[in-house]
């Protein structure tokens, strides 16, 4: 059995685990995840 283990800090990093699973993401969910990044730029804070 194998996974993906999701933790990206960058859109290159998204774009390759979703390659990974042979999903692609509309503009749409893109653009808030944009968002969310935007707003959290550290969530360790």
């Amino acid at each position: 059995m194998t996974s993906t283990i999701i933790g990206v800090t960058s859109v290159a990093q998204l774009d390759e685990n979703l390659d990974a699973w042979g999903t692609t993401l509309s503009p749409e969910v893109l653009a808030e995840i944009d968002k969310i990044r935007w707003e959290a730029r550290d969530p360790a804070l």
